[in-house]
């Protein structure tokens, strides 16, 4: 007889538990559809993301490979100082079975430039929208500190790099 893992209601505790366990295994996201995204720094540690962030607009983002839960992503968003002092407000990016999701949000995305291009549109758990990066000449997305992350200048992951409505990351 097997048990349905979902006749459980889990608390607070075990539901983190269980999410914890979720950022081990990405194998659903293919390396090369992040790579070609503008906002996707891998081994940028979270004190220059801070350093970037802090000299964008807000909506602002960046997301980096999360080293607090290995196997997830973290989404670090410059936000309204009466959201967050600092300005900055970091979120951790879940795998699922189905994709990826904000921890906190129950809704998925079968893609993490889905989810991003989601939130471009709508805020959802976040306080601001978020804004793509515009990629003109030399930007907060050409400097040494990303270049050295592994960051890309190009955006090649089909977003509109000309919209007026957009920050740099």
């Amino acid at each position: 007889h097997r048990r349905n893992i979902f006749e459980h209601t889990p608390t607070a505790k075990s539901k983190d538990r269980f999410e914890s366990l979720m950022c081990l295994d990405r194998s659903h996201i293919r390396d090369e559809d992040l790579r070609s995204a503008s906002w996707y720094h891998a081994g940028l540690p979270r004190e220059i993301a801070l350093e970037i962030l802090n000299e964008e607009e807000v909506g602002a983002f960046i997301v980096r490979d999360s080293t607090s839960h290995p196997g997830c992503y973290a989404l670090s968003v410059r936000v309204p100082k009466y959201d967050n002092s600092t300005g900055i407000s970091h979120y951790l990016v879940l795998r699922t079975h189905r994709g990826v999701k904000l921890k906190g949000l129950d809704k998925e995305w079968s893609t993490l430039p889905a989810l991003v291009t989601h939130h471009t549109l709508m805020r959802e758990l976040l306080p601001c929208t978020l804004r793509l990066p515009k990629i003109k000449g030399q930007d907060a997305a050409s400097s040494s500190h990303i270049r050295g992350a592994g960051g890309s200048t190009s955006n090649d992951d089909g977003t509109n790099a000309d919209s007026s409505n957009c920050g740099h990351s």
